[in-house]
């Protein structure tokens, strides 16, 4: 299944979450096991919240003065 990157956040989450579940269903893994890394870089505050609204927690930011400025 194609996700369209047009489509809202929560939307995109939740499918993906979901594809994860599976994935990790068919490896015999727990899904609690596997963190979702959300890619910060680059992303204005207001679409971070959105992410953060929708159930994003971990996010990866190698810009250490960005990210403070984002998630402060």
């Amino acid at each position: 299944m194609d996700i369209n990157p047009d489509t809202d956040i929560a939307l995109r989450f939740d499918l993906l979450s979901k594809r994860i579940e599976q994935a990790a269903k068919r490896s015999g893994r727990s899904p609690g096991d596997i963190t979702f890394v959300a890619v910060s870089k680059g992303i204005e505050p207001g679409t971070l919240q959105q992410a953060i609204d929708a159930g994003i927690k971990v996010f990866g930011e190698s810009r250490i003065v960005e990210a403070i400025q984002k998630f402060s």
